[in-house]
């Protein structure tokens, strides 16, 4: 039986050199850029989830619910990786930071799709800008945490 992907959008960052939420930027179409990305996963993944820190109250999208940062000598983005694949160790995790205003879901069809064609493993999007893996916008499988905290 294959795993199911869950989509997780972080959100928990503290936006000191942006001086404003990040999550809160609207576009042109009145949208919030946490709502277009969690309307992203919405398209690929079986239950959407918004990655908050303790103390944060972002009303989530339709169709999403929160999971709050719970790992103990964690923090940043892994502190909400760790927070959801603990809160559900039974799902594969597609990643996105809520500040990607350009992905579409082409690319994440095909993030997905690679995904599965491999035994499970960490799979990343591929920047253009550096060629480098973008690990806030990647599949983490079940099971992984461990090597994450390695």
């Amino acid at each position: 039986m294959q795993l199911p992907i869950y989509g997780l959008v972080l959100v928990g960052g503290q936006s000191q050199r942006m001086g404003r939420d990040k999550a809160l930027l609207r576009y042109g179409d009145g949208g919030t850029q946490l709502e277009r990305t969690a309307a992203l996963l919405q398209t690929t993944c079986e239950q959407v989830y918004i990655s908050q820190r303790t103390g944060q109250a972002f009303p989530c999208p339709t169709a999403s619910r929160a999971i709050y940062d719970c790992v103990d000598g964690v923090k940043g983005p892994l502190a909400g990786i760790l927070s959801a694949m603990r809160t559900h160790p039974d799902a594969h995790w597609l990643v996105l930071a809520c500040d990607l205003p350009y992905l579409q879901i082409a690319a994440l069809t095909k993030l997905i799709d690679a995904f599965r064609q491999e035994s499970p493993q960490l799979t990343a999007y591929r920047s253009s800008y550096d060629g480098l893996p973008e690990p806030l916008c990647a599949i983490y499988p079940s099971g992984s945490d461990a090597e994450l905290l390695a």
